[in-house]
């Protein structure tokens, strides 16, 4: 088959157990699942007791006052964290998916304009009831609008797209000129993947792609971002066991020799800035 991202022809099957199969390009190490799920197994499989203990962290209904705002600090340490300076002139921010919308208040906090796009129904009353967000009810897919943001931001939601290309063509028309788009997503290069095998814990029949930082870079590339900055770290499990002072010390030495890239952990943040065309 031919890589829907560099467009490389052959594949390899790097997962197959619970019923499906991850598909992994060889050269951008872009994978998908296959076979790809209809719309309605999709919807049943987000419906499904898996679903809801791999994605929904947190009884909103429980969550009293403190553990909101401990949620929305820790969200804004984060992704400010990630995105540095490249969000000091950012005043609107748009996310989508963004669960309990703890990161979106921190930016409301911080006296931006922002907007959450949510499918889910009892997120989005969560937000609007106990944060006070604006937040529309759609999907990515079926959200209508015709404003654009400085800030575009989707934190674990990339790979649950059916159709990658069309959202990337909705999310490039949803930012501003110069604008950013902030993407994180499970690490499919990364050394836990490959020294976890099936055990990984993103392999999930609900998450249909699956990205390197390689196969992302080539991804906003083409969909007009230049890359400003991707985020990556050295993976809990390397030197697992060891005092720390010996992990730390393995760690400087890899970066040294210039190897860190072989032992990134999980999960891989990428930010691109939105080309004038």
């Amino acid at each position: 088959m031919e890589c829907l991202v560099c467009g490389t022809i052959g594949s390899q099957v790097v997962f197959n157990d619970r019923g499906f199969e991850v598909v992994e390009c060889p050269s951008c190490h872009f994978g998908i699942v296959s076979p790809l799920p209809d719309i309605p197994t999709l919807a049943a499989m987000y419906d499904s007791a898996e679903y809801f203990s791999s994605h929904m962290h947190y009884n909103y209904a429980a969550m009293d006052s403190d553990q909101i705002k401990m949620q929305v600090v820790a969200a804004g340490k984060l992704h400010q964290g990630i995105l540095g300076g490249l969000a000091t002139n950012v005043q609107s921010v748009l996310e989508i998916g963004p669960g309990g919308g703890f990161a979106l208040k921190h930016f409301e906090q911080e006296g931006k304009q922002v907007l959450a796009v949510e499918t889910s129904a009892a997120s989005s009353q969560f937000m609007r009831q106990r944060l006070g967000l604006a937040v529309e009810n759609a999907m990515l897919e079926t959200f209508q609008t015709t404003e654009t943001w400085d800030l575009v931001m989707l934190n674990h939601v990339l790979e649950h797209f059916l159709d990658l290309r069309a959202a990337m063509a909705k999310l490039s028309s949803l930012v501003a000129t110069g604008g950013l788009l902030y993407i994180r997503v499970p690490n499919h290069n990364s050394y836990d993947r490959r020294q976890m095998g099936n055990a990984w814990p993103a392999y999930l029949p609900f998450h249909i792609s699956y990205f390197s930082e390689q196969s992302l870079r080539l991804l906003l590339q083409q969909s007009g971002f230049q890359v400003v900055h991707t985020s990556s770290f050295i993976s809990e499990n390397f030197l697992k066991g060891a005092p720390n002072f010996v992990r730390q010390l393995g760690i400087r030495i890899l970066k040294a020799m210039g190897k860190a890239d072989s032992y990134e952990g999980r999960t891989v943040a990428i930010v691109g800035r939105k080309i004038a065309t």
